[in-house]
């Protein structure tokens, strides 16, 4: 396409009244989660740009406040806008109620009050066995049938097992 049929393309789409999408760098001045929107101004000109959506119902990103973000402005007007991305976010929610940082490659966030206790279940049982050794007394002659005793009264007891499902909140991956 030569330029001057750039050009009239461009004379005709004015004429027509069509109005290109624009970007813009703006801080994030304020988030009413509530509602999904949030009030900007823009990095350059402080222009303000009151409730920017922050998604559309599938995806939306939460940014925190004086972080740069950037908005899309649909058809050239200033009061349609969207927040495509911002330099620091708080929370993303998504339709299907999960959200992935990193690609989700490291599995699913850690529960930590599951983990916590699943490893002072596994604390007890060492303690146990640890008893076990500290109250054993040799006796003389009897082949460590005392200690054998008192290894499979520990034995007998159930091991804890740590699944990943038990610690993992799949709904947030990273």
């Amino acid at each position: 396409m030569s330029e001057i049929d750039k050009l009239v393309l461009s004379i005709k789409r004015a004429g027509d009244g069509a109005r290109q999408a624009q970007i813009r760098f703006v801080e994030c001045v304020s988030v009413d989660w509530e509602n999904k929107t949030m009030n900007a101004k823009g990095a350059g000109d402080g222009v303000e740009y009151l409730d920017v959506a922050l998604g559309f119902g599938y995806t939306d990103i939460k940014p925190a406040v004086g972080s740069l973000c950037l908005i899309g402005i649909v058809d050239g007007q200033e009061v349609v806008t969207f927040l495509i991305n911002a330099e620091e976010v708080e929370l993303v929610e998504t339709k299907a109620g999960k959200t992935v940082y990193n690609g989700g490659d490291n599995a699913g966030l850690v529960k930590v009050k599951e983990l916590t206790q699943k490893i002072g279940n596994i604390e007890k049982d060492l303690n146990l066995i640890k008893q076990v050794f500290a109250a054993w007394m040799p006796v003389p002659y009897d082949g460590g049938a005392s200690l054998k005793a008192s290894a499979a009264q520990w034995a007998g007891r159930r091991i804890t097992e740590i699944k990943q499902s038990d610690i993992e909140d799949a709904k947030i991956m990273h």
